[in-house]
């Protein structure tokens, strides 16, 4: 048994970062930072997977129009995936 806990964190570099080439950056950021990538992908967003990450209970407290600027800020692009250990 560990004498210790490994904590995970999930990380999105949104369309706006991949398209402006801040990928190697951030990545080594966290590298030199020592976190370990232990997984990666890169993925097209579609409204529908959006729409499960902004939920109902943003439009309640933002209002439509603000939830509909997330969703389609978030299925504008490519988003880079990961997750550190």
């Amino acid at each position: 048994m560990n004498d210790f806990l490994i904590e995970r964190t999930f990380v999105a570099i949104k369309p706006d970062g991949v398209q402006r080439s801040l990928v190697g950056e951030v990545l080594g950021r966290f590298e030199k930072a020592g976190l370990k990538i232990i997984g990666m992908k890169m993925q097209w967003i579609d409204k529908n997977f959006a729409m499960k990450h902004y939920t109902d209970d943003i439009e309640k407290r933002r209002g439509k129009k603000v939830r509909d600027l997330l969703m389609a800020y978030l299925s504008d692009g490519p988003v880079v995936a990961l997750v550190l250990e």
